[in-house]
């Protein structure tokens, strides 16, 4: 997260940048996928990147933007603000998803293929299971009340963060997935199908009405695939 990032030899994992200056020399290597949010990218014509090249660059315009809507909180102006939080939600969440996909890519994988595989228990169990973590936790804060309810809610709230983020994560390497395999990949990258996962979901997610519909729908399938898997550990044996 933010600083710089030189890379003169060779690296067997993948490389993120968030916010960072990455700079490649011409001996560098990446054995796995580049990616860089955020920052500048310097790479020599002769660096080797094995994996996808991911990049978005923070430009001048960007932040002339985000100012202007940080002007318009001061001006009473809503709209400039509501875009200006979606805007960094979708950022954090697109941070988030690349952690996860990075740090445990089986397990996404896992979960994504049983959506693939089992669609209807799938969504069926993700539909009871927050059926029942919603009653969980209205049971939990009414016995808050008498204090005993207190770490119950706290463990249930961490609880429905871990799934809520993981199940995210899945639905984007999902449909990533699914479109990547439509423009005639037959095995693309994790961190790729996360991204346009991401892309997809972002789009389809911010219209109106119709968007809040499909954003209960994945987090439905979402929660099933995860749960379904315990967090995509179920197959790892396979």
């Amino acid at each position: 997260f933010g600083g710089s990032i030189v890379i003169s030899g060779e690296v067997d994992n993948s490389v993120i940048g968030i916010g960072a200056n990455i700079t490649l020399h011409p001996s560098a290597i990446v054995r796995g996928d580049l990616v860089s949010i955020g920052g500048t990218l310097n790479r020599d014509p002769q660096a080797k990147i094995e994996g996808d090249t991911i990049f978005f660059e923070t430009t001048e315009e960007l932040w002339n933007s985000i100012k202007t809507a940080l002007g318009g909180l001061f001006g009473l102006t809503l709209l400039p603000i509501i875009l200006l939080i979606k805007v960094i939600s979708l950022f954090v969440w697109l941070i988030i998803a690349l952690l996860i996909a990075l740090l445990f890519p089986r397990h996404v994988v896992n979960s994504s293929l049983e959506i693939r595989k089992n669609f209807w228990s799938v969504f069926g169990l993700g539909l009871l299971s927050i059926i029942i973590f919603a009653g969980l936790i209205i049971l939990a804060a009414f016995l808050s009340i008498i204090i005993i309810g207190i770490p119950l809610l706290i463990t249930l709230i961490f609880i429905g963060l871990a799934i809520k983020m993981f199940s995210r994560v899945v639905i984007y390497a999902f449909f990533g997935e699914v479109l990547t395999r439509a423009f005639g990949s037959k095995n693309p990258a994790l961190i790729l199908q996360v991204v346009l996962g991401f892309v997809f979901v972002s789009i389809v997610t911010f219209i109106p009405i119709l968007g809040t519909l499909v954003a209960l729908a994945f987090n439905i399938i979402g929660w099933g695939a995860v749960i379904k898997t315990r967090f995509g550990t179920r197959h790892l044996g396979d």
